[in-house]
């Protein structure tokens, strides 16, 4: 991951972590806040972010790069943002089942190759 990429994430991983400490968001009847613990790496555009709540629980985020606009030297668009989100274990299953569909999907597009 280039190195301007996970600073971009590493903004967002502190945003998304203020964001979601205000005690006065809409679906926070606890008041929770987050504290960012860790983010790593795992692959060239994405990242996962560790979040440490006040009630002692733990909630885990994904940080999607997307690349656009015109590209830099090192091929980062100066439009590029990155699309964030809490994940939950319906999330993982439906990315799961996306695994085979884009096998199927490369396999078709192969032929065209």
């Amino acid at each position: 991951m280039h190195k301007q990429v996970y600073k971009m994430i590493l903004a967002e991983a502190e945003r998304l972590a203020e964001a979601f400490s205000d005690p006065g968001r809409a679906r926070n009847p606890n008041g929770e806040s987050f504290e960012l613990v860790k983010v790593e790496v795992r692959s060239e555009t994405v990242a996962c972010g560790l979040y440490r709540k006040n009630t002692g629980k733990y909630a885990l985020a994904s940080f999607k790069w997307v690349n656009a606009g015109k590209r830099d030297d090192i091929g980062v668009g100066d439009r590029s943002f990155i699309h964030s989100c809490f994940v939950s274990y319906s999330d993982l299953r439906g990315w799961q089942l996306m695994l085979d569909d884009l096998a199927k999907v490369e396999k078709a597009n192969g032929r065209h190759n």
